[in-house]
């Protein structure tokens, strides 16, 4: 059965929570696609995420927190690491990858003990992440391996629809909307090293990161290494967002 579709607003709101706490999975408009969400603490949720989007390469699920201020309720920010940053950066369409603090389902994280977080600036995914109260895992809500692009409404409907309960209808005009996800940087390797370019700029990362190496092609032969020994994740791709 296709997913219901609600306007943004209270209503879609108390919907979209009742359906995460039902471990449903829900998509949500966001600044950058559509995003497929689940709860990400429901193991059964995390892997319905995995079987919608057809997923079979190495692809950790991100999380959306509520706030900045809960980011060390779940991950290990590095001493480094200038806390400030979270608050500059966030809400904003940067994720960080640190090393994972909570027990999230080894699923989520394909066994790399990291995972990516971020705190949404699109108001009603915000909303949600915020009256959940929770991390929230995502991705964008098309099948794995589809066409580059952004993920519209009709098109998450298309791909995901029937393997989720709702979806929320952000409005705007889509045709306007930028065609470019979440800039992705991992920091549990000797430096902050950009994973993919995207929203946020280089030159804005680095008023906070001077030393980030922008070398994708490195960082994606040291993330295969760390793969290389784990067992649950034979072939480092990447985390996809």
């Amino acid at each position: 059965m296709s997913a219901r579709v609600l306007p943004a607003g209270p209503e879609a709101l108390a919907e979209a929570l009742r359906a995460l706490d039902r471990g449903e999975l829900v998509i949500l408009p966001h600044a950058t696609n559509y995003n497929v969400v689940c709860d990400a603490d429901r193991a059964d949720a995390v892997e319905a995420v995995f079987r919608a989007k057809r997923r079979v390469k190495l692809g950790p699920l991100p999380v959306c927190l509520p706030d900045a201020a809960s980011a060390e309720r779940y991950v290990d920010v590095p001493r480094w690491f200038p806390r400030e940053a979270l608050d500059a950066l966030w809400p904003g369409e940067v994720c960080f990858v640190f090393r994972q603090r909570h027990p999230f389902p080894p699923r989520l994280s394909c066994g790399l003990g990291t995972v990516a977080v971020t705190v949404t600036s699109e108001p009603f995914y915000a909303a949600v992440a915020r009256a959940a109260g929770r991390a929230l895992a995502s991705s964008s809500a098309n099948l794995s391996g589809a066409a580059t692009g952004r993920v519209t409404l009709a098109r998450a409907l298309a791909d995901l629809g029937d393997a989720v309960s709702l979806a929320v209808d952000g409005g705007g005009d889509e045709a306007d909307a930028p065609a470019c996800g979440n800039t992705l940087v991992d920091l549990t390797f000797d430096r902050p090293r950009l994973v993919r370019a995207g929203a946020v700029s280089a030159a804005r990362l680095r008023e906070f990161l001077p030393a980030l190496d922008e070398d994708t092609a490195a960082y994606q032969r040291l993330l295969a290494a760390r793969a290389a020994q784990n067992p649950l994740s034979p072939n480092a791709l990447g985390a996809s967002l």
